[in-house]
């Protein structure tokens, strides 16, 4: 499925926005009676996989507005309101013991252990659409800042709260790469406005000026972490 996922993803047309928010809706649906917390929460880590594979597939393409529309898939769960995906399936959200994730092979000193073991499993379904590993590594870090953006723009109406957290990822320590796409993205829509594919998709604001905000909300965040 990660390796078709990740194709569907740079191929994908509208008609078939509905059929991979289905897939990612029935890998999110999940058992949460009694049971060890860690384990009933991993249960979703297949959608995250799913998520992430069909996103990098996508901004390899440009895509934004499919991969906005996956983050705003609604996530049914038992006994608790529902949620999108961008509240539930990003690594740092998937469960309650970030840290036992340290237990990961090669992920003991990490920061965002999840996320780096991600950046490694999926990159064997992109070789053929990402020949350059650095390449891939820049588009990882384009997907993970996105999703901060989309869950900001979700989740609050202004950057004056100092309070304000978004889901970090490993752009949270990779600061090159993190420069890189936020000048892009300040860029684009400073010069296109309205016509900015970030802005015509609505991935993290309908306008430019709500689409700025959330770029100062993750900004002040990131200033926040103090990561070096």
């Amino acid at each position: 499925l990660l390796a078709i996922a990740s194709v569907g993803g740079y191929w994908v047309e509208e008609e078939h926005f509905e059929v991979w928010q289905q897939a990612l809706q029935q890998l999110s649906e999940v058992n949460e009676s009694g049971g060890y917390r860690l384990w009933l929460d991993l249960q979703r880590y297949p959608a995250t996989l799913l998520l992430y594979a069909l996103g990098l597939g996508a901004l390899a393409k440009g895509k934004f507005d499919f991969f906005g529309y996956l983050l705003k898939t609604i996530i049914h769960r038992d006994y608790k309101e529902d949620l999108t995906a961008v509240n539930i399936l990003p690594p740092v959200l998937l469960c309650d013991y970030s840290d036992d994730m340290k237990y990961l092979e090669g992920m003991e000193r990490r920061r965002v252990p999840l996320n780096d073991w991600l950046h490694t499993e999926l990159r064997q379904y992109t070789k053929r659409l990402i020949s350059s590993d650095d390449k891939y590594t820049l588009i990882f870090d384009k997907l993970e800042i996105l999703i901060a953006l989309n869950f900001a723009f979700q989740t609050y109406e202004s950057y004056e709260d100092e309070r304000q957290w978004v889901p970090v990822g490993a752009f949270g320590y990779r600061y090159g790469n993190r420069n890189r796409i936020l000048q892009e993205f300040q860029k684009s829509i400073s010069e296109l406005n309205d016509e900015s594919p970030f802005v015509r998709s609505g991935i993290f604001g309908r306008t430019v000026d709500g689409c700025s905000n959330n770029l100062k909300i993750l900004n002040k965040f990131i200033g926040r972490l103090g990561w070096r």
